[in-house]
């Protein structure tokens, strides 16, 4: 590559190096810049990427804890006596009689129970 410099512009060999040299870091410069401005680019745009994805993911879990909420709702909507407060207190055992197994159960799961199991005939007869 130096020797049609040399032929060209008649000069030495060292000066057709030292051109060479200096052309190549130009060039060199040039190319690294425009590296570094694509890999800037690139990391822009991954970062958005990541952005975008974990906005996603928030919306994701936004509308699952909704839609969680909703069916628990719904669940108490349908279900109302298992809900109630009084539902969690535990029932007494201190009564002489105690009511029907069928009726304790029911009290258990907080569904309803007449009253006629509470009386003295439906406990006499739960005996």
């Amino acid at each position: 590559m130096r020797q049609p410099l040399v032929d060209n512009f008649n000069i030495t060999h060292e000066q057709a190096a030292q051109r060479l040299t200096n052309i190549w870091q130009a060039q060199n410069l040039i190319e690294r810049q425009e590296w570094n401005l694509q890999q800037e680019e690139n990391d822009e745009a991954n970062r958005l990427d990541q952005e975008r994805c974990q906005k996603q993911q928030e919306e994701c879990q936004r509308l699952l804890e909704e839609e969680q909420e909703l069916a628990r709702q719904e669940e108490q909507k349908k279900n109302r006596n298992k809900f109630l407060p009084y539902n969690k207190v535990p029932i007494s055992s201190a009564i002489l009689k105690l009511p029907s197994a069928l009726a304790v159960h029911k009290l258990k799961k907080g569904d309803y129970v007449e009253m006629y199991h509470f009386t003295n005939k439906g406990l006499a007869k739960a005996t």
